[in-house]
């Protein structure tokens, strides 16, 4: 029997597929009949025809008649909190950041949490750069996380060191990451 990636509908029978009134099993109570976008059963001599507003069975066999989902998926994930909760948090920022700007040191108070860094950092002004933003969503050339991060602040108008300030900067891949998750909108 071949297993669907989609599902029909589903058969609703008050006696239990497989079994007479007697309680027991006998092959020829249940049969079911694939045709396209309906599908009949019967079972212990009652027939019932689905069509799409029955619920789903699971269980059906299909074949090449049956109808099949011929849509592309054209979403696109465009990074965003999740992303940054999953991956660019806890790998990264969290790891080499966060234990200065827990308390705010430089004007930036990060948190000890995903979602209040993410809150501090995406289309917030800069403290230490008047007139730039921290990370401005879908730029990341834009944003001063960056040059703060590449030790490019100075360049920018921005004020003090290379971050993070203790244990050297971050590997190159690291800030490859943020850059591609805020160019992917980070939102």
């Amino acid at each position: 029997m071949k297993i669907a990636a989609y599902t029909l509908p589903l058969v609703l029978v008050l006696a239990p597929l497989g079994c007479g009134d007697d309680g027991t099993t006998s092959d020829t109570d249940a049969s079911t009949t694939d045709a396209s976008t309906s599908e009949t059963e019967t079972t212990a001599g009652t027939t019932d025809t689905t069509d799409a507003t029955d619920a789903t069975d699971a269980t059906d066999a299909t074949d090449a008649t049956d109808a099949t989902d011929a849509t592309t998926d054209t979403t696109t994930d465009t990074g965003g909190e999740t992303e940054f909760a999953m991956t660019i948090w806890p790998a990264i920022i969290n790891d080499t950041t966060c234990s200065c700007h827990v308390g705010g040191s430089g004007g930036l108070v990060m948190g000890s949490d995903a979602a209040t860094a993410y809150a501090a950092l995406v289309g917030v002004a800069s403290v230490g750069a008047p007139g730039l933003t921290r990370v401005v969503a879908g730029d990341a050339s834009s944003s001063y996380l960056i040059n703060k991060l590449r030790g490019t602040q100075l360049d920018v108008g921005g004020a003090g060191g290379q971050m993070p300030l203790s244990g050297g900067p971050l590997a190159d891949a690291d800030i490859a990451a943020i850059e591609a998750w805020i160019n992917a909108g980070a939102n």
